[in-house]
């Protein structure tokens, strides 16, 4: 068995049928689909068990409902494939997804990547791609220092992963998250890659940009401030590429601001300074980022804080 295809599917049934079709739709067929229906209460569970009684690849799974991380680790636990990839079920591929991969699992690669047609609102796609005639190689180390996590690593779609790498080394998602889990994963995939990344100028997988999606929530500081340090711990092992921080810092600062919880925001904020200033100093270097953060805290009337800030970036 080539590939496993990892689909965790929780409320789905608006797209569900089109994500499950357009697997079973693959020019190469040398797969298994594990379907883990995570306590659904819509007709998920009904679409998944319709599409297991019809075709002998797919493995289906029930559980109670955990999260999008505990569900792919049970695909995971139990996958037979020599190579791994993840659908969102909300999403779909084109025909060729799984060929543009099979091209190249019997090379000496550890990671394959190919980039996505996304499709925002009002149906407009958007293209991610690394821009190549045909295909390019790069070493592990050399990856994140040429290509932002953001839009290229982000996510655990698009990527054809190494079983054995996996298991050998228990690499697994983090259930106590409910946002960023997907870069810790591919963070700590890729420390373990001694082969060259493969990346490939296809683009056969459809994302879809759902409203109300998780990568759409507005998480608390302190779950915030958690996936920084935890991105901080694995990016200093592997990039010294400052970029990478752009995102998350914004974000951090955002919650720093938003969360009423927080007992002494200007504290809080000196502290984070002292520990972490070089990479949280990346939201405010970008200039798109920090003309937006700046005028969030001017329509808070949080003058202090960007005199603070800006006193702080130019000292």
């Amino acid at each position: 068995m080539k590939i496993s295809i990892i689909i965790p599917i929780f409320n789905a049934d608006a797209f569900l049928d089109q994500c499950i079709s357009s697997v079973l739709d693959q020019t190469f067929d040398d797969f298994e689909l594990i379907l883990i229906n995570d306590g659904s209460t819509d007709q998920s569970g009904e679409i998944c068990e319709k599409f297991a009684a019809s075709d002998s690849r797919i493995k289906l799974y029930h559980k109670e409902n955990g999260g999008v991380s505990s569900a792919r680790n049970l695909g995971i636990e139990n996958s037979i494939g020599e190579w791994i990839t993840f659908v969102d079920s909300d999403d779909y591929l084109t025909s060729d997804y799984l060929k543009a991969f099979s091209e190249f699992v019997e090379t000496d690669t550890d990671l394959i990547i190919q980039g996505q047609n996304s499709i925002e609102k009002k149906h407009d796609e958007i293209m991610i791609s690394y821009n190549f005639e045909n295909q390019c190689l790069i070493a592990p180390n050399e990856f994140l220092n040429r290509f932002n996590i953001l839009p290229f690593y982000f996510g655990v779609w698009c990527k054809a992963f190494k079983t054995k790498i996996i298991k050998d080394n228990k690499i697994i998602f983090d259930t106590a998250k409910s946002l960023g889990e997907d870069t810790l994963f591919n963070l700590k995939y890729l420390s373990y890659c001694k082969s060259d990344i493969t990346l490939l100028d296809r683009n056969e997988y459809v994302y879809r940009n759902v409203e109300g999606s998780l990568t759409k929530q507005i998480l608390s500081y302190k779950q915030r401030k958690e996936l920084f340090i935890d991105l901080k711990k694995h990016l200093v092992k592997l990039s010294n590429k400052i970029e990478n921080y752009h995102f998350y810092a914004a974000e951090l600062f955002r919650a720093l601001y938003t969360d009423k919880t927080v007992d002494n925001t200007q504290k809080e904020l000196s502290n984070l300074m002292k520990k972490h200033k070089n990479e949280l100093l990346t939201a405010w270097t970008d200039p798109g980022i920090a003309s937006k953060l700046i005028l969030f805290l001017l329509k808070a009337n949080q003058i202090f804080l960007v005199d603070l800030i800006l006193k702080r970036i130019y000292s």
